[in-house]
């Protein structure tokens, strides 16, 4: 195959120019790639083709083609594996089924699907929900494309699936589901750490939405859970948790909490926990001289790194630059 190459471009359009390879590559844990590796192989197929997704079955005659140089960036983070991936103009992508339950956010360009004997076109922002062993196949338009692709966990699933049943075919979603899928692509791409409360907030609103339940949300239920939620991050900002942590603690699901919390606060629970922190931060760069290195960790912070990118990204400043201000 040709040496394939891009551009850099924003999020409105997309060309194959400069030379194509990872930009950040960030590795899979053991672990997670054990949980992959160990699940059930189906007899159709059983072709493992790296590169692509974390798994696939083929089932074409696939030429020995590495995939992984269509790969921009990859993670694994709260149960999910997302990968970023550009092709070029009329790329074919072989008839294939998924061993997971994904979704894909069409960043830019546009494709061709077939599944069974229908052909649909897939336009930019566009999130489509892909369930395992659905056998399909997808051709690139005259702009190529470029996808974040979304692989469920099981565990993760299993939570899904007690909020709601997902779509039993190939389903396509714009307005919420797709802004929310945009906005876990910012997250994955921002290049600071990837919160993993903030992943997993974002992918369980997504799917509240995809698996909707009747009904108004909007009632003293959900305020009252929505604020005891706030207040359970307000007494643990510098701790770890997860959504399920905080769901559990106030004895809701983790999808309901998901939707409610961000109808009331009009932002996710992890940016909302991110936030805590830095107002903890500004306190402390405030009233006291503790090194950078101290107020991170005291505030939930991986390292000093990561408290200065997120610091920086809400406020516009350093935290050198918010302390000199403050006591100028």
């Amino acid at each position: 195959m040709a040496n394939l190459r891009k551009n850099n471009v924003d999020n409105s359009g997309l060309t194959i120019e400069a030379s194509l390879g990872p930009e950040k590559l960030v590795p899979t844990g053991e672990v997670w790639q054990r949980d992959f590796r160990s699940m059930r192989r189906h007899a159709c197929g059983e072709q493992f083709v790296r590169g692509l997704l974390t798994r696939t079955i083929d089932y074409e005659e696939l030429a020995q083609e590495d995939f992984s140089r269509f790969h921009v960036r990859e993670a694994a983070v709260a149960g999910l594996y997302l990968t970023e991936t550009v092709h070029p103009s009329g790329y074919r992508i072989p008839k294939h089924a998924h061993e997971v339950e994904s979704l894909y956010l069409l960043l830019a360009g546009s494709l061709t699907e077939q599944f069974g004997h229908e052909n649909v076109e897939r336009r930019a922002d566009e999130l489509i929900f892909t369930p395992a062993d659905k056998p399909h196949s997808n051709v690139f338009q005259e702009r190529g494309g470029r996808c974040l692709i979304i692989e469920l966990h099981p565990t993760v699933l299993s939570r899904v699936c007690e909020w709601g049943g997902l779509p039993t075919d190939l389903k396509s979603f714009r307005g919420q589901p797709a802004w929310l899928a945009r906005r876990l692509y910012n997250e994955f791409r921002s290049g600071a750490a990837i919160s993993p409360l903030v992943v997993e907030g974002l992918v369980l609103e997504m799917f509240g939405e995809i698996c909707r339940q009747p009904g108004p949300l909007r009632s003293s239920r959900s305020q009252r859970k929505a604020t005891q939620a706030r207040e359970f991050l307000d007494a643990a900002f510098s701790q770890p948790v997860s959504l399920a942590d905080i769901a559990q603690a106030v004895d809701v699901h983790p999808i309901y909490l998901a939707r409610v919390f961000r109808q009331t606060y009009r932002c996710s629970v992890g940016e909302y926990l991110r936030r805590r922190r830095v107002d903890f931060v500004c306190l402390q760069l405030s009233g006291s001289d503790k090194p950078l290195a101290e107020i991170a960790s005291e505030a939930g912070f991986c390292d000093q790194a990561h408290l200065t990118r997120t610091f920086h990204r809400l406020t516009g400043f350093t935290p050198g630059q918010y302390r000199l201000a403050r006591r100028s």
